[in-house]
């Protein structure tokens, strides 16, 4: 990443999360937070149909500026008509700044309609840089695409033509998948899914995303807690 996102100084965040910041979004970059960079969170609130962004109060110019990463996850167009249209702008004012959309694939839950919210990962996915994958998700994406799961991150990959997916399990360690291959790291011990993504997108941008890069900001990112 080169320009004014060089390796110099802290790496920049913008997260789109919830007011509740339990979403995967929030939860990564509350663990990059932690781990040295510097995090801004688009403001929002809750209304009578749940999260609430004032997009007229947004200044997306202004929050994206020498930002590496924008940080979204798939549950938050589902979340409510303001959730969806501020999903929606983030990624499109991301590629004119300059900054690297990360989508997260959020695991089943009751709140949220997992084939809905793939889909529209799918019909934005030419804007995306980064997907994670939780582990938990896997399967239900597999069975969606019907795609062997071994296979699933490789193809999701290729398909989509995006420059990385990847996804990380506590006991088997991380995968990404990338345009010069594959990479794979034994994980730390009590390395959950959103702390080795926090840590990875923290190194990355000051190793490079060539191969030897992304080794080693996988492997710092299986150690840190």
């Amino acid at each position: 990443m080169g320009g004014s996102k060089s390796a110099v100084g802290n790496v920049g965040m913008v997260c789109l999360g919830g007011p509740d910041k339990i979403d995967g979004a929030s939860k990564t970059s509350i663990n990059a937070s932690k781990l040295g960079a510097e995090v801004r969170y688009i403001p929002e609130g809750r209304g009578e149909d749940g999260w609430f962004f004032d997009q007229g109060a947004i200044q997306w110019s202004k929050e994206l500026v020498q930002a590496h990463w924008l940080i979204n996850c798939s549950s938050t167009p589902l979340m409510s008509e303001s959730a969806m249209g501020a999903w929606s702008a983030s990624m499109t004012f991301a590629e004119l700044e300059g900054t690297k959309t990360v989508m997260i694939i959020e695991p089943p839950e009751e709140n949220f309609d997992f084939s809905a919210s793939w889909g529209l990962v799918i019909e934005r996915i030419r804007q995306i840089h980064l997907i994670f994958v939780h582990p938990k998700a896997l399967q239900a994406i597999s069975e969606l695409e019907g795609i062997p799961v071994v296979d699933l991150l490789k193809e999701i990959r290729i398909r989509g033509l995006v420059p990385m997916v990847c996804s990380h399990d506590s006991a088997s360690g991380s995968v990404i998948e990338h345009a010069l291959g594959s990479s794979c790291v034994d994980t730390g011990p009590g390395v959950g899914p959103f702390e080795w993504l926090a840590g990875f997108l923290c190194h990355l941008p000051k190793v490079g995303s060539g191969i030897a890069g992304i080794d080693e900001a996988a492997t710092v990112a299986s150690r840190e807690k």
